[in-house]
């Protein structure tokens, strides 16, 4: 909460406040500070959540691909309850959680580059290879040690042509 307030009241990142990551989750927490009426926190609750939800919905997109309806829910339901709220397991934290932003705005940014890749890997057109750009530098942006995997992995959908057949099996 603190580097973002911090940069709302005309701080400057790297130069007056200390931040290990990417610039991106801290400017945008602070533009939503300044047009959110709530308080910080509050908004910072509101943003995990429409966060989560845009997850579920590019993790959904990505996964109709290569699963099967049943094997979809599952990838669905694990996501929820490993990643988005590990508390219901008993688990601390969760990308809903105001100190996780950096991590839960770079896993949305690597499911827009994984969507963005399988969508240029069925059509090719520049449109879509922007999009798969935009997507991998804002992935870049925010905390990329934990997702040089999703990039990957976009990156091979791309030079493979996406040529995957759905899974027809339950883990």
């Amino acid at each position: 909460v603190c580097v973002p307030y911090r940069l709302m009241h005309g701080e400057v990142l790297y130069r007056d406040v200390l931040h290990l990551w990417g610039p991106f989750a801290s400017h945008l927490n602070a533009l939503l500070f300044r047009i959110v009426p709530f308080e910080p926190i509050q908004t910072l609750f509101l943003a995990g959540a429409a966060n989560i939800l845009l997850c579920g919905l590019l993790l959904d997109r990505a996964a109709r691909r290569f699963l099967e309806d049943r094997n979809r829910m599952l990838l669905q339901g694990l996501f929820l309850f490993g990643v988005a709220f590990p508390g219901a397991l008993g688990r601390q934290g969760g990308i809903w959680t105001p100190y996780a932003f950096d991590y839960a705005y770079g896993m949305t940014w690597s499911l827009c580059a994984l969507v963005a890749a399988l969508s240029a890997s069925e059509k090719p057109g520049p449109l879509r290879w922007t999009l798969l750009g935009l997507a991998i530098a804002g992935s870049l942006l925010t905390k990329v040690d934990a997702f040089a995997g999703p990039l990957l992995a976009a990156a091979v959908l791309v030079a493979s042509g996406g040529g995957f057949r759905p899974v027809s099996w339950v883990l």
